[in-house]
């Protein structure tokens, strides 16, 4: 499934929703609750949508409500005409595991939200604990704290990004490094099949197990050979990958200044 998929993002704003609504109504949010919630924290962040909020269907929704049940994530009871529901003690550590051990994946702009509703819910999320007392084990309790360092979560996606700017890092100076073997060799009247020869031995490429670029120049149209290896190799790094370079850092900055305003782990009492 790819990350940013529609699915991978109602999954996202959907956890939040559940807990957002088991915080702001212990004793049972409905659909349409959990629905407005959903559409809302979408339209705090997923600026790419075509419309204002994610476009979500009623079955989706009880799909995610009747998985949480199933799990036993969550209780139903009937109130009225619609069913209503109360996350349990394992389904709020879990679900709220789903946000906080989210792995870092783009788009990058998704890990903001799960900050801000970490540390703006905090408070909501640990009215949880008082409210449900003797539910809510010593063991829990722990791991529900835990959860809950942003602190933490920051340290793993300063880590993450400062790999991925190592990795665009690399292939920024491959390139400048490939540009200019490319004009030495051009200088000594060598033919484009001896710089792809030259190129492939000392700069192998990510795919290069795959296909070698010498399998992939075979496999083009002579025509696009120089085109390539003379007018878009030289190009890659100043207009893709060193914008892609700047924004990471821009990113990494960012998160680093959150840490000031982010709260580690402590102990947390009924």
């Amino acid at each position: 499934m790819r990350k940013d998929s529609h699915l991978e993002r109602f999954n996202l704003f959907a956890s939040a929703a559940a807990l957002a609504g088991h915080a702001g109504n212990p004793e049972g949010f409905r659909q349409r609750d959990f629905k407005f919630l959903v559409e809302m924290f979408s339209n705090f962040i997923d600026m790419t949508l075509n419309e204002k909020t994610l476009t979500i269907h009623n079955t989706q929704i009880m799909r995610f409500l009747n998985e949480l049940f199933d799990e036993g994530y969550a209780k139903r009871s009937s109130r009225g005409s619609q069913p209503s529901y109360r996350m349990t003690a394992v389904g709020i550590v879990q679900i709220l595991s789903k946000l906080s051990q989210r792995p870092p994946q783009f788009p990058l702009e998704h890990f903001y939200f799960v900050f801000h509703f970490l540390e703006t819910y905090r408070e909501p999320l640990k009215g949880i604990l008082a409210h449900e007392g003797k539910n809510f084990p010593p063991t829990l309790r722990i791991e529900f704290d835990s959860l809950l360092d942003t602190k933490k979560l920051l340290d793993t996606h300063i880590q993450f990004l400062e790999g991925e700017l190592k990795k665009i890092r690399q292939r920024i100076l491959d390139s400048e490094n490939v540009t200019k073997l490319t004009r030495q060799m051009r200088a000594q009247k060598k033919i484009t099949k001896d710089i792809v020869a030259a190129i492939e031995a000392a700069y192998p490429y990510d795919l290069n197990s795959q296909k070698p670029l010498s399998k992939f120049y075979e496999s083009i149209p002579p025509q696009f050979h120089d085109f390539i290896i003379d007018f878009a190799l030289p190009r890659r790094a100043p207009q893709m990958w060193i914008p892609i370079e700047n924004s990471l850092n821009a990113h990494l900055e960012n998160l680093k200044s959150l840490k000031g305003s982010a709260t580690s782990s402590k102990k947390v009492t009924a």
